[in-house]
């Protein structure tokens, strides 16, 4: 009894459209064995220490397990250079991953439960129609069915090819693992994108209905509060962003990396295993998806940060109207700052400049690389 009532004290119970939303992405992060948080009863909470000791001890076994089979495969159609590299890379990137992504979700156990907490918070404020959390739904499945079934075939390659079927369900458990993580964020970005605009849609309403009050004493204070719980909400809404820019910062640098330095040995394993036509297609394909993937998670900055661009706009026109109270013109002008400062939160990821042109840096910096391999092999 008591144990429910400190759940309700912390005001983690989540609403059933919310868990609508989370309950795809929920069941995917069992799934790659990452669970960030747990919801029992509607009830949201970080996860305990003893379920963060098991899951690290379960990745140092993986670990291990990962690193004595790669250790016994061998291909005879790989140089002995090239096989180094191979098993360097699985060893480094693959294997690691599963470490990596526990020891974020332990240091992360916190951030990712106020992160959906803010996000329900903004939401009950901005009344979210339910077309729009049929959508978001919806689109989580999507991505999940799609990834899923990508694996799916990728496995079935390998079976044809008659490939050690266990190296490849434990390399690909791996890379599962990576892309689930990157799609648990663009969703949550996207869901804070259309808050964005939601909440500037408000804004901008608000702003017609001051001209209409202004005059009316009453009204004009119940409108003040009005505009100081906007802006609460607009202050919830960077700190969520905030909150997905940490938990972000290391995975997209990790899969920056990985993609850039997988591609390359995919080239020279082309170039020199050039009769297994499947299998070329099988390496080509995961390059593809990896770039698909950035390009849809820059793509969601990039319209985060037109959303918040916007609002600058939006509270400059205000400002200048020169039609609404004092109180008013120091909401909107505190309004501004925080959007510049969120614009700047935006495009920064310490060494990676999340925008438009992320994908378009990352494919110019393996063609340079593509052609230095290519010449090396043919000239």
């Amino acid at each position: 009894m008591n144990e429910n009532s400190n759940e309700f004290l912390l005001d983690n119970k989540l609403t059933s459209d919310l868990q609508r939303f989370l309950r795809p992405l929920y069941i995917m992060q069992f799934v790659s064995f990452g669970p960030k948080f747990l919801i029992r009863d509607g009830f949201i909470t970080s996860n305990s220490t003893t379920v963060n000791i098991i899951r690290l001890c379960f990745a140092i076994c993986y670990f291990i397990i990962y690193i004595a089979i790669v250790s016994i495969y061998r291909i005879k159609y790989f140089s002995k250079f090239l096989l180094n590299v191979m098993i360097f890379s699985h060893l480094l990137y693959y294997g690691s991953s599963i470490l990596l992504n526990s020891i974020l979700i332990t240091i992360h156990n916190d951030i990712n439960v106020k992160l959906i907490l803010k996000i329900q918070k903004i939401h009950r404020f901005l009344k979210f129609q339910q077309n729009a959390y049929k959508n978001l739904i919806v689109g989580n499945w999507i991505f999940i069915i799609i990834i899923f079934l990508y694996y799916f075939m990728i496995i079935l390659v390998q079976i044809y090819l008659k490939r050690p079927i266990l190296i490849f369900i434990f390399l690909h458990a791996c890379l599962l693992m990576n892309d689930l993580n990157l799609i648990y964020i663009i969703r949550l970005i996207v869901v804070l994108r259309k808050a964005t605009v939601v909440w500037t849609s408000k804004l901008e309403q608000m702003y017609e209905m001051e001209n209409k009050t202004l005059k009316c004493e009453g009204r004009h204070l119940r409108q003040t509060a009005r505009w100081e719980k906007i802006f609460k909400t607009y202050i919830d809404l960077i700190e969520a962003f905030h909150a997905g820019n940490k938990i972000l910062e290391i995975q997209i640098i990790y899969f920056i990396i990985l993609t850039f330095i997988q591609t390359l040995i995919n080239v020279q394993v082309v170039i020199e295993i050039t009769m297994f036509d499947a299998a070329v297609s099988s390496l080509f394909s995961w390059s593809i998806k990896n770039i698909f993937l950035l390009t849809v998670l820059s793509w969601e900055y990039e319209n985060s940060y037109i959303a918040h661009k916007n609002i600058q706009v939006v509270c400059l026109m205000i400002k200048c109207s020169g039609n609404v109270s004092s109180e008013v013109y120091l909401v909107c002008k505190q309004l501004w700052r925080e959007s510049v400062g969120v614009c700047e939160l935006l495009n920064s990821h310490k060494f990676f400049k999340v925008d438009a042109a992320l994908p378009l840096r990352l494919l110019s910096a393996i063609i340079v690389y593509v052609i230095v391999l290519l010449q090396f092999a043919f000239l």
